[in-house]
């Protein structure tokens, strides 16, 4: 292969790599199977083979580098790229995907597509011989909703193919010293990026495609949802309310309609809300708008639901079909394919007179009042249509999930330009965090089996952040129960336990609600949900601190260990455990049954565990005291935490709620407690913009400044380890704040808050408790 020199700036990594990389053009007979999109999504029958010339490598930005490949010979011919895979290279990214994170050794499609319907734990069980190949059912353990064709190296570089077309990786699954990637087209640019760590490779990924816009403070307060009908969601409200737990929005899905059935014999109590009409059910939602009002006065944001499709028996399918609406067939007719409980047209997005009338769909929806929806499926391109563009399904398949995002944040963005809105995406695609505010990881089933339940969602949300999607969240508890008894209450609760930790909470009613376990569904069960919607929002100015990072640099808020620690190696191979920002590792239990948890602490530090204050060393494994209700948390040791310590029913401003015995954070002057690790110097950062020092040749202890404001307080039940002694509350003339802080072994050092208006109080929380009941209430 005549390769010419790449571009004289590029790194050596990059000019080996290019001298490596090989092309060629191939015919292949590709064939779409649609019975189930079963594992095999197409089958491919391959002919002639040709090398390709290689074009110099061109400089596109800092660390970013691209190589146009074009067909020109044959340009019926698909692309086939082979870059070299050393014997133990990892290959991370590819998408959401939920079969793991290092996929090397596997064989995987870029095609999005509903999700994976498992078996579940006891009927795989029973099935033994189909498990390994059936499980989840129909389509295996690589299905994703949001697929990308990208994946980051651990020899230190990225690789994007920029294309909607579909793309087959196998990644060193036949040889174990080749990636290859099959690509349905004959033109495509290929991007290499760089970085001196994988986390800079992943944010000049995101730079290069574009950054996330900022998300209301609203909504990372805990969302609920509310199914059944007005005098339901009204129920639920007032449970909340009355049950002092902290919820920012209410989310109602059958909004449109739904219905109780029973579908199969495995199914009883099926909660049915398909077909969307986006028109209300004034049988269930005779008060819609009227509901919307007392939501918003109780400090509530009101959430709905909406898809792209419009069934075919809907008096508006007809209408769109006329007018050119929808995705037409290969002999220009309206094209309706089968969807769920009937047959459904696609909204042509490449249509401008398409997009402005579904546009008008959805205002509808905010003049009802909706602050926001999930705007649910895009994966169901029929691979025969066509668009008004001229574009196939083969094309346009995998670029639509972006364009129904985009569509959403055009709608909202013209309504509220304030960006007081927020909502939710399941499909997506390389990119999308410039459009969709949220990602959800769709449509789990409600256990803890490895391949669709629980442990999967922790495979997606690494692998998400490699694909440099930004805010990821979780149905909490799951939704899919049609092979599955239903969620039962250690489900819910482990569940619960790793939402708390994500940048968006939001529960789900599941598929068969009356046979899964609610939070409301004892007294047990509604106390652990508590404490963790407690803790959620007490995260706040963390998670504040983080979405800020995401908006300016593009950086996930939860994190592969990796990004953090890019010198441990280790690293690489570690995919049940994340970092929420640079300090706080996050290790979820997703066994059934376990009482304790096996994880991998980074080297290079000390770790200090937030429920004992035991300190580990790095570098190492080790076994920690996981009962149901504690969800094993270190501290970075030089790192800090800072939290709400006082409790707030929600995050919706004070100036948008009516009912004045509903406490929104204003309210409490938005308390908080810093929580230093022994080993913090220098500057810290606090959610409002504000900074602070420490300065350790201070050995005075006692407030700095005077007076001492009122700092009474309703403390969250945080039963975790401060680990330092820090107390007090002064202000000062410029708005700056500073306190003396004592450390238990004598240690004192001065605290300096500058131009932090609404830091009020310090706390302390000491000894460290081995349990989640009851609460702490210090008071400076």
């Amino acid at each position: 292969m005549d390769q010419e020199l790449p571009h004289a700036g590029a790194p050596l990594l990059l000019t080996k790599l290019y001298r490596q990389l090989k092309a060629s053009a191939v015919e292949v007979d590709l064939k779409h199977s649609s019975i189930l999109n079963t594992w095999v999504r197409f089958k491919r029958t391959f002919g002639a083979e040709s090398s390709l010339h290689i074009p110099p490598l061109e400089f596109v930005s800092d660390g970013v580098y691209r190589v146009k490949l074009r067909n020109k010979n044959h340009p019926h011919r698909h692309l086939t790229l082979r870059l070299p895979a050393a014997t133990r290279e990892c290959f991370v990214g590819f998408g959401e995907r939920f079969g793991g994170v290092n996929q090397r050794g596997k064989i995987l499609e870029v095609w999005t597509e509903e999700g994976a319907i498992g078996f579940g734990e006891w009927l795989s069980k029973v099935l033994t011989v189909l498990q390994a190949k059936f499980n989840p059912f129909p389509k295996g353990p690589t299905t994703a909703y949001k697929p990308m064709p990208w994946f980051v190296s651990s020899r230190g570089y990225g690789v994007y193919l920029d294309t909607t077309y579909p793309v087959f990786f196998d990644v060193a699954a036949t040889d174990g010293e080749v990636l290859r990637a099959d690509i349905a087209t004959n033109e495509v640019d290929i991007y290499l990026f760089t970085g001196a760590t994988p986390k800079a490779i992943v944010e000049r990924f995101v730079h290069h495609l574009g950054k996330p816009k900022p998300l209301p403070p609203w909504s990372v307060g805990p969302w609920n949802d509310a199914v059944g009908g007005s005098a339901q969601v009204s129920h639920v409200a007032t449970v909340l309310r009355r049950e002092k737990i902290p919820s920012s929005a209410i989310w109602t899905e059958d909004w449109a309609g739904g219905d109780w059935s029973n579908v199969a014999m495995l199914s009883p109590g099926l909660y049915n809300i398909n077909p969307v009409r986006r028109r209300t059910d004034r049988g269930l939602y005779p008060d819609l708008e009227a509901l919307a009002t007392r939501l918003h006065a109780d400090g509530f944001k009101f959430l709905g639901y909406y898809y792209p499709f419009i069934p075919d028996d809907d008096p508006d399918f007809n209408f769109a079909a006329a007018n050119g609406y929808l995705l037409r067939d290969a002999h220009g007719s309206p094209l309706a394919f089968p969807f769920i409980t009937g047959k459904c047209g696609q909204i042509d997005l490449s249509n401008p007179a398409a997009k402005a009338w579904y546009a008008a769909e959805l205002r509808h929806g905010i003049a009802l009042g909706f602050d926001g929806w999930m705007a649910d499926f895009g994966e169901y391109t029929p691979i025969d249509s066509r668009t008004a563009s001229g574009e196939t399904g083969l094309q346009h398949h995998n670029a639509f999930p972006k364009l129904w995002a985009e569509l959403n944040r055009e709608v909202w963005e013209k309504a509220r330009p304030d960006g007081d809105y927020v909502f939710i995406s399941r499909s997506g695609a390389a990119g999308q965090q410039t459009a969709s505010p949220v990602f959800w990881s769709g449509d789990s089933n409600t256990n803890m089996e490895r391949w669709d339940g629980l442990p999967s969602n922790l495979s997606a949300l690494l692998s998400a952040a490699w694909s440099g999607i930004p805010v990821w969240t979780t149905d909490l508890g799951g939704y899919m129960s049609l092979w599955t008894r239903g969620r039962d209450a250690e489900t819910l609760a482990r569940w619960t336990e790793f939402a708390a930790f994500l940048p968006v909470m939001r529960t789900h009613h599941g598929t068969h609600p009356k046979r899964s376990v609610q939070f409301d569904h004892s007294a047990a069960t509604l106390e652990h949900y508590r404490i963790y919607a407690r803790l959620h929002l007490a995260l706040y100015p963390l998670l504040r601190i983080l979405l800020d990072e995401a908006t300016q640099h593009g950086t996930p808020v939860c994190r592969p260990l990796l990004f953090e620690f890019a010198h441990d190696d280790r690293c690489w191979e570690i995919d049940d455990a994340y970092m929420l920002g640079p300090d706080l590792l996050v290790a979820p239990v997703v066994e059934r049954g376990a009482t304790t948890r096996i994880l991998y602490l980074p080297a290079g530090h000390k770790w200090i565990d937030l429920w004992t204050g035991e300190h580990h060393q790095g570098g190492q494994e080790v076994v920690v005291p996981a009962p149901l209700g504690q969800i094993p948390l270190f501290l970075r040791n030089g790192g800090y935490l800072i939290l709400f310590d006082r409790y707030f029913d929600t995050l919706v401003p004070r100036r948008q709620v009516a009912r004045p015995d509903t406490l929104a954070y204003e309210d409490g002057d938005a308390s908080v407690s810093l929580l230093l690790s022994p080993g913090f110097t220098g500057e810290g950062r606090l959610h409002d913009g504000g900074t602070f020092t420490t300065d350790p040749k201070r050995r005075d202890t006692g407030l700095r400044l005077e007076p001492r404001p009122p700092c009474d307080s309703d403390l969250l039940p945080l039963k975790i380890n401060a680990l330092w002694q820090s107390s007090g509350c002064a202000s000062g003339q410029d708005g700056s704040f500073a306190l003396n802080g004592a450390h238990g072994n004598g240690r004192h050092e001065l605290l300096s808050i500058h131009n932090s208006t609404r830091i009020r109080q310090w706390t302390v929380r000491h000894p460290p408790m081995a349990n989640l009941e009851g609460s702490t209430d210090s008071r400076a």
